[in-house]
């Protein structure tokens, strides 16, 4: 794993950890945790799709 993936993980469970806390922010502020979190997530699969050849976990 890459040090660009391993940020981007703590990244997505620092959103978690935020959303976790819903009343600390506003709702436009929750709207775009939501759209980051989303946006990171399939940064991370399509990563994991290249690595893996394009056909998923199953292949190497």
């Amino acid at each position: 794993m890459s040090a660009k993936t391993s940020k981007q993980y703590k990244i997505v469970r620092d959103i978690n950890k935020a959303l976790a806390n819903p009343h600390l922010y506003s709702d436009d502020e929750l709207k775009t945790l939501k759209q980051k979190r989303a946006k990171f997530i399939d940064l991370k699969r399509r990563y994991n799709e290249e690595q893996n050849g394009g056909f998923g976990k199953y292949v190497r």
